[in-house]
C-alpha cells in the first residue's frame, strides 16, 4: 500500500516570512475488506471476556475499548468527547457521517444515519433518560434492515466485551442522540466487475429482481441453505424454502442473493477467504463485497458465480462430489462442471409472519375455505356461525420454511390425504403427526399473487373446477395460474385471534350464602372455561368449568370477591388474567349512603359511603363497580367541599390516594393522576412501616401506610390498608344525564325576568345517582321579543331546552313573512328558500330538491378486451363530478369469427373436465421445474385506449402523480372497473396547505378513489398547518401525520373506519378535533401528545376496548372537552380514560 504524503502550511503572523512543512504521516489507506477482516478477528478473540487495561486507550470502559479498536485498524485516536454533549467527538480525528441531536432521534433517524454506516465506523451515543442519558461508544459491525450489529465493551456494566446485534425499536429505546464517525483512511470502494481469468464468459444482467433456483449443471441438484451453509441437494419439495434464492441487483451490477428460509440471510463467502477452498454460507446481511456475486455466462450458456471480494475465484462444487450435502466453496476459476451452475426463475417462499390467526380466502371469488363435518376442507361463505371453522392459526417452522395450519373448529391441522402427489388429491383435517403433507408453503408470483404447496407434493391448492358453490371440494392440482389457485390469507388484525371474552354477573353485591349467576360470553372459539376467585384474605381458588359458560357463585366469609376467567380454544392454552376482564362481588357488605352525606360541586357527586372495618382496596372496588372512582382532589375548593361531608359524618374516610413509587414516594390519586394539590396534616405523610410489629393487611403483606384518608378538619393522613377508626369513604362520580323534571312557568310578560324557581334541573351521574342542581345557566330567553322562545339550560358540558311564550299570542296580528335568505340547489345538495314574519320573527323553510348530474355521453377510457374489462368514464356538465362504468370483456378474442369462438367454446367444455390437458404445456408449466421461467411472466393483455394509443394495464403498486392535488399516489387494487390508490406523499414540500380528494385522474383519464393516506405519509412535516381529508378515505395510516408540530386544523372525511398507530402523536398545536361517525378502530397512541387540544368531538357509536388501542388518548389536556353520544356517555367515559384520557376531563 502507498503511504499518503500530507502537505501541511502554518503561516507566521510576521507577513514577510513564511514556512512550508512536508512530511510523511505513517497512516495507511485501509480497505473495507481489511476492516470486515481485522474486526471479524477482534470478535473472534475477544466476544464474551472481560476487558483489560491493554485493551483501552485514552479512557475506559467503552469509551477506551471503542478508541482501541478504532486505533488497531485505522492507526488513529478518533477523540474525546465533552461532558456537556457526552453524544458526538469534539473536533474528531474522522469524518463525520451524521449527528442526531438529543430528542430527535428515533427508530426511522437512526435506521436513516446508521445505513450510511459500514463495518468498523465509530458510533458514540447519548443513553435515554430511563439510563442516566450516559455516553456510550460502539463500533458498528454490520447493517440490515432489521437493525445494526456492534462490537463494544461494558454494556453491561461489568467491562464485557460484546458482539451483538440490537433492532431499530430497541436502539430508539434505549438512546436519545447519537452521532457517527469514519476513519479518513477508510477506503470503501467496490471491485470493477470484470471477466475471470481464463473465462471466456460474460457478466450478464438476469433482472433487477427475481426469484430462483441455482442449479448444478452437470447433476440437475441444487445449492441448498443447510443449517446457515451452502451444500448441493436433491430438488425436493419439503425443501423448497432452503433451495429458493431471491436476486436483488446492486448498483454496480452485482446481486445479492438472500436465502427464502430466512430472507435477512444470504450467500456469504465466509471471512472474505479469498484463497482455493473458501467456504460459501448463508451469514446475515451486511452489504459487504463478500455478499455481492457477479453472474457470468459462458458460451454453452452455462453461469458462474463470483464475489465482488475476489477477483480469480467462484463458485464451486468440492471436489466435484454431486452427493447431497457436499460443500460448496470458492475455487480458482477452472472451467470445469463443478463451476457451472444455472438460474432457473421461480416463484418466492415467502414469509408471512411467525404466530398468527387468518381466514384462507380465495382471491378469485373472494370467499373462505373451511372445515366441514366430515373433517373435509371445502369452500364456503364468511359469516359467524362458520367462524371457527373458517379460521385458521398459522405457526410457522423457523428450520425448514414450512406453516402448520390448524383449524379453530377442533385443532386439527390442514392435510394433503393419505400424503398423495397426485392430480385431485384431496384435502382435509387431521390430527397433527408432523409430517409433510401437513407442511404448507406460501409462494409469490412476480405478480404478487399467492398460492399455497404442499412439502408431499409437487402441485397447489386448488379450487375444484374453479366452482364458487359453498362446499366445493378443495384439492391438490398442477400448477395453472388459474384464480382457482390463487389465495390470500387475511389475517386478523388488533389482536382478534387472541381469545378475548365478556365476564359479567347478575349481582354486584349479594348476602352471605346467597347466590348470584356469572357469566363467561361472546368467546367465540372457547371449548374449555376456568373461573378464579381472589377471595379477600388474597387466596385464588380455580374452577374448572369444562365446556359450561355459567357458574352459580356464593361465599360464606364477609368480603370483596375478584373474578377473572381464562378459556380455551382447541388451538390456543388457556389465555386470561386479573388485568384483562376483572368483576368484584361484595359478599356480606352493607354499604351505606345517603341524600345527606352527599353533595354535588362542580358537576360531581361526591358521596360518604359508609361500612363498618372497610378497607381501602375494598372502597375502590366499590366505587369502581358503581362507575365511580374513589375522590380525586385537585383543589382547595373541592377539598373543603369534601371535608365538610367528612365532618358531618364526624370521623375519618378514605379518599383516592395512593404510594405507587416505593423508592421516592411519589403519590398519585387512585385514577392515574398525579397530584397538583395536597393538604397533608403537620408531620404527614410519614410513611410509617408497622412490619416490625409483625402485623399483616388482609393480603398477606406488612402493613405500610400506603393510603391516603381525610380527617374531620380536611387534612390528610396516610393509613394501613385496613385501618381501625376508619369505616367510610369518599366516592367521586361524574355527570352523565341532564334533564328538566319540572317547568310549572311557561308564559312571561313583556320584560319579566326568567324565573329559576319555576323549573328543577335533575343531574344524572355515573352511579346511576340524580341530585337537583342549581348552579346551572340560561341562554336564549329574551323579555324584549314577543312569541315562542327556546330557553337552553347548561350544566357543565350538558343541555336541555324548554320553552316559554313572552308577551301575547299571535291572534291580534296575522303573520307577514318576507324571504330573507336563499341557497340555490346544486347538484347533489338541496337548496332553500328561507322566510321570516316581520312582526314576530317567526320563521320557516322551504326546501329546494338538488338537481341531480347531466352526465355527457361518456368516453371509453380503458377499451375491454377478450379477457379484460374496459372503463368508460363520464362528466357532469354542470359540476364536472366524474364517474365510471364498466365495460364488460367481449369474451371474443380479436381475429377469431363467431364460429371459431362457438367450437373452441365447445372444445374448452369437452377438456375442462379433465383440467384441459391438451392445452399447450408452455402455458401451464410448473414454475418448480428447474430451468423453466415462469408462464405468468410472459403474454400482454394490454387494451388500446380509443384514441388509438397503447395504454398501460394499470396493475396494483403502479404510481400515479396527480399535479391538481400535488401528491403521489400508489394504485391498490383493480377490479371490476374500480381503482383504488392511497395517498402516499406531496410533491409540495412547501405546502401548508393539503387537501387529499375523493378522486384523482391518471394521465388517460382514468378516475381513481383516493380510499387510504400511506403509513407516514406526512410525519414530521413541520410546514403542514391544514388538512382537508376527502370523502372516500377510510384509513389513515399509520404515524400518518405524527410530529406535524405545526398542523392547527384537519378535517376527517366522513368514512374514514381506521385511525393507525400514532396517526396525530405529538401534533402539539392541534386544538380541535372531529371522529367520524364510521370509525371503529383506533391505534395506540393515535392522539397522544395533542397537548393543545380542546375539543375532542367523537361521533362514532362504535367504539370498543377491542377496537381502541392503548395509550391512544394519553396525553390530552386534562381541560380538553370530549363530545360523545349521548347514549355512550357512561361507556365511553371508562373507555377513554382506560386508554390513556384524565378521569378529570369533561365528557359531554
Amino acid at each position: 500500500m502507498k503511504k499518503k504524503r500530507v502537505i501541511s502550511f502554518v503561516m507566521s503572523f510576521v507577513l514577510a516570512a513564511s514556512l512550508l512543512f512536508t512530511f510523511d504521516l505513517d497512516v495507511q489507506a485501509v480497505s473495507q475488506n481489511e476492516v470486515v477482516s481485522q474486526l471479524n478477528s477482534y470478535i473472534s478473540q475477544y466476544n464474551g471476556k472481560t476487558a483489560n487495561s491493554n485493551q483501552m486507550h485514552m479512557g475506559a470502559q467503552c469509551k477506551g475499548f471503542a478508541n482501541w479498536i478504532f486505533l488497531k485498524i485505522f492507526g488513529v485516536y478518533i477523540g474525546p468527547y465533552p461532558e456537556s454533549a457526552n453524544y458526538k467527538i469534539t473536533n474528531p480525528n474522522a469524518q463525520t457521517v451524521g449527528i442526531i441531536e438529543p430528542g430527535n432521534l428515533n427508530a426511522d433517524t437512526a435506521k436513516a444515519l446508521l445505513q450510511k454506516g459500514v463495518p468498523g465506523d465509530y458510533i458514540q451515543v447519548q443513553r435515554s433518560t430511563a439510563r442516566g442519558r450516559g455516553p456510550h461508544s460502539m463500533i458498528l459491525a454490520g447493517v440490515n434492515d432489521s437493525g445494526i450489529e456492534v462490537f463494544d465493551c461494558n454494556s453491561d456494566g461489568r467491562n464485557t466485551i460484546k458482539n451483538y446485534t440490537i433492532s431499530w425499536s430497541a436502539f430508539d429505546t434505549a438512546n436519545r442522540a447519537m452521532s457517527l464517525y469514519h476513519a479518513n483512511n477508510y477506503t470503501v470502494s467496490s471491485s470493477v466487475p470484470s471477466t475471470p481469468q481464463d473465462s471466456p464468459g460474460n457478466l450478464i444482467n438476469p433482472g433487477d429482481s427475481f426469484s430462483a433456483r441455482i442449479r448444478h449443471c452437470a447433476s440437475g441438484k441444487l445449492i441448498t441453505n443447510s443449517n446457515y451453509n451452502a451444500v448441493l441437494g436433491t430438488s425436493m419439495n419439503e425443501k423448497i424454502a432452503r433451495q429458493i434464492w431471491k436476486f436483488t441487483r446492486n448498483s454496480n451490477g452485482s446481486y445479492r442473493i438472500q436465502s427464502c428460509l430466512n430472507i435477512n440471510y444470504c450467500l456469504d463467502l465466509h471471512n472474505f477467504d479469498d484463497s482455493d477452498g473458501g467456504n460459501v454460507c448463508c451469514a446475515p446481511m451486511n452489504g459487504s463485497t463478500a455478499q455481492n456475486w457477479f453472474i457470468y455466462q459462458k458460451e454453452d450458456g452455462t453461469l458462474y458465480f463470483r464475489p465482488e471480494c475476489s477477483q480469480s475465484r467462484v463458485l464451486d462444487l468440492a471436489g466435484g462430489n454431486t452427493s447431497d450435502g457436499n460443500n460448496m466453496h470458492l475455487w480458482t476459476v477452472n472451467n470445469t462442471d463443478s463451476q457451472k451452475f444455472a438460474i432457473d426463475i421461480c416463484s418466492e417462499v415467502i414469509d408471512v409472519g411467525e404466530d398468527f390467526s387468518a381466514f384462507i380466502m380465495n382471491s378469485n371469488h373472494w370467499k373462505p375455505i373451511m372445515q366441514d363435518d366430515n373433517n373435509n376442507v371445502v369452500l364456503g361463505t364468511e359469516n359467524s356461525e362458520n367462524m371457527a371453522r373458517e379460521l385458521w392459526h398459522f405457526v410457522r417452522n423457523p428450520q425448514n420454511g414450512h406453516y402448520t395450519i390448524q383449524s379453530y373448529y377442533n385443532g386439527k391441522v390442514l392435510t394433503v390425504e393419505d400424503s398423495k402427489d397426485e392430480e385431485g388429491a384431496n384435502v382435509i383435517c387431521s390430527e397433527n403427526d408432523g409430517s409433510a403433507s401437513q407442511q404448507w408453503f406460501v409462494l409469490m408470483r412476480p405478480d404478487g399473487s399467492r398460492y399455497l404447496k404442499a412439502g408431499c407434493s409437487g402441485r397447489n391448492l386448488d379450487l375444484s373446477g374453479d366452482n364458487q358453490a359453498d362446499g366445493t371440494n378443495i384439492q391438490m392440482w398442477s400448477i395453472n395460474n388459474t384464480g382457482a389457485q390463487t389465495f390470500s390469507i387475511y389475517g386478523l388484525d388488533g389482536g382478534r385471534d387472541k381469545m378475548s371474552y365478556t365476564l359479567v354477573s347478575d349481582n354486584s353485591s349479594i348476602d352471605i350464602g346467597e347466590k348470584t349467576k356469572i357469566t363467561v360470553s361472546n368467546a367465540l372459539y372457547a371449548v374449555d372455561y376456568k373461573l378464579h376467585v381472589i377471595s379477600p384474605d388474597g387466596r385464588t381458588t380455580t374452577l374448572n368449568l369444562g365446556t359450561k359458560n355459567t357458574y352459580d357463585f356464593s361465599a360464606d366469609t364477609k368480603g370483596i370477591y375478584k373474578i377473572y376467567a381464562s378459556v380455551k380454544s382447541p388451538v390456543s392454552s388457556y389465555s386470561g388474567s386479573v388485568n384483562d376482564n376483572c368483576i368484584t362481588i361484595a359478599v356480606g357488605y352493607d354499604y351505606e349512603t345517603s341524600v345527606e352525606h352527599s353533595a354535588v360541586f362542580q358537576g360531581h357527586l361526591y358521596q360518604l359511603v359508609e361500612k363498618q372495618n372497610v378497607n381501602w382496596r375494598q372502597a375502590k372496588f366499590y366505587c369502581e363497580d358503581k362507575n365511580s372512582y374513589l375522590a380525586a382532589i385537585t383543589s382547595e375548593e373541592e377539598n373543603n367541599k369534601v371535608a365538610a361531608l367528612v365532618n358531618n359524618y364526624g370521623s375519618a374516610a378514605y379518599i383516592g390516594g395512593i404510594r405507587k413509587d416505593a423508592v421516592n414516594f411519589r403519590w398519585v390519586i387512585a385514577s392515574g393522576e398525579e397530584f397538583t394539590y395536597s393538604n397533608w396534616r403537620v408531620g404527614e405523610p410519614n410513611y410509617h412501616n408497622h412490619g416490625s410489629c409483625q402485623i399483616r393487611d388482609p393480603y398477606g403483606e406488612y402493613a405500610k401506610e400506603n393510603y391516603i384518608g381525610m380527617y374531620e378538619d380536611g387534612t390528610w393522613n396516610d393509613y394501613m390498608i385496613l385501618s381501625s377508626g376508619v369505616n367510610a369513604f369518599v366516592m367521586e362520580s361524574v355527570l352523565t344525564s341532564l334533564q328538566v323534571s319540572s317547568h310549572t312557568k311557561t308564559v312571561y310578560q313583556a320584560g319579566d325576568r326568567f324565573d329559576k324557581n319555576s323549573i328543577v334541573v335533575e343531574a344524572g351521574f355515573s352511579d346511576g345517582s340524580k341530585r337537583n342542581v342549581t348552579d346551572y345557566t340560561i341562554s336564549g330567553f329574551n323579555p324584549d321579543k314577543n312569541g315562542m322562545q327556546k330557553v337552553t339550560i347548561s350544566y357543565y358540558g350538558l343541555n336541555q331546552s324548554i320553552e316559554v311564550q313572552v308577551g301575547s299570542d299571535m291572534t291580534e296580528k296575522e303573520h307577514n313573512y318576507v324571504l330573507s335568505d336563499t341557497k340555490g340547489a346544486t347538484c347533489t345538495v338541496d337548496g332553500y328558500h328561507k322566510y321570516v314574519c316581520c312582526n314576530c320573527g317567526d320563521s320557516y323553510t322551504e326546501s329546494i330538491p338538488a338537481t341531480g348530474h347531466t352526465w355527457d355521453a361518456g368516453k371509453v377510457t380503458l377499451k375491454a378486451t377478450a379477457t379484460t374489462n374496459g372503463i368508460c368514464t363520464y362528466a357532469c356538465i354542470v359540476c364536472g363530478e366524474m364517474k365510471t362504468e364498466l365495460i364488460p370483456a367481449t369474451g371474443q378474442i380479436e381475429g377469431d369469427s363467431p364460429d371459431d369462438k362457438d367450437n373452441s367454446d365447445k372444445d374448452k367444455t369437452e377438456t375442462d373436465e379433465g383440467k384441459n390437458p391438451d392445452k399447450d404445456q408452455a402455458d401451464i408449466e410448473d414454475e418448480t421445474n428447474p430451468g423453466e421461467n415462469d408462464s405468468d411472466l410472459a403474454g400482454d393483455n394490454t387494451p388500446d385506449i380509443d384514441d388509438g394509443e397503447e395504454a398501460d394495464v394499470l396493475e396494483a403498486g403502479d404510481m400515479v402523480e396527480d399535479t391538481q392535488s400535488g401528491a403521489e399516489y400508489e394504485i391498490t387494487s383493480v377490479a371490476d372497473g374500480m381503482v383504488c390508490v392511497e395517498y402516499v406523499e406531496s410533491i409540495n414540500s412547501k405546502a401548508t396547505t393539503i387537501k387529499i380528494p375523493a378522486t384523482v385522474k391518471t394521465e388517460d383519464g382514468i378516475v381513481c378513489k383516493v380510499t387510504s393516506i400511506s403509513k407516514c405519509a406526512f410525519k414530521n412535516n413541520g410546514k403542514l398547518k391544514k388538512v382537508v381529508i376527502g370523502g372516500n378515505v377510510t384509513a389513515i395510516g399509520t404515524k400518518a401525520f405524527s410530529g406535524c408540530k405545526n398542523l392547527t386544523s384537519i378535517t376527517i372525511g366522513k368514512n374514514v373506519t381506521v385511525i393507525g398507530a400514532n396517526a396525530f402523536s405529538n401534533c402539539t398545536k392541534l386544538t380541535s378535533l372531529m371522529i367520524p361517525a364510521k370509525v371503529t378502530k383506533i391505534g395506540s397512541n393515535a392522539f397522544s401528545g395533542c397537548k393543545k387540544l380542546k375539543k375532542l368531538d367523537i361521533k362514532s357509536q362504535k367504539l370498543t376496548t377491542k377496537g381502541v388501542s392503548k395509550n391512544a388518548f394519553k396525553g390530552i389536556p386534562v381541560k380538553a372537552v370530549v363530545q360523545v353520544p349521548k347514549d355512550r356517555k357512561v361507556t365511553y367515559k371508562k373507555l377513554l380514560c382506560q386508554r390513556g384520557l384524565s378521569w378529570k376531563n369533561k365528557i359531554k
